[in-house]
């Protein structure tokens, strides 16, 4: 997921949300989610008839994160939910 803020790589955010998963996260009753996606993209000049340039993005990150127990049908007996917008310069 890191990697999507490296200079150069939101445009794939463009197309569709990016959704994945913690799979090296231990001790859940549930392999915690995420899911990035592109608000806005952000451009700009400081020259006047120079071509506009992407300089950064405005995301959206949402993760569901899960407890170690479950319920007597095996689902996770504790569910938290995260939601952070974030300026992404490039």
């Amino acid at each position: 997921m890191i990697a999507k803020f490296l200079a150069g790589t939101l445009g794939t955010l463009e197309a569709a949300a990016e959704a994945g998963t913690y799979e090296d996260f231990p001790d859940t009753a549930k392999v915690p989610e995420y899911e990035i996606t592109l608000l806005a993209k952000i451009r700009t000049s400081t020259e006047a008839g120079a071509p506009i340039d992407d300089e950064g993005a405005l995301v959206r990150i949402e993760s569901d994160g899960y407890g170690r127990n479950t319920k007597s049908d095996d689902a996770p007996s504790a569910h938290t939910q995260l939601r952070s917008t974030f300026l992404v310069e490039q």
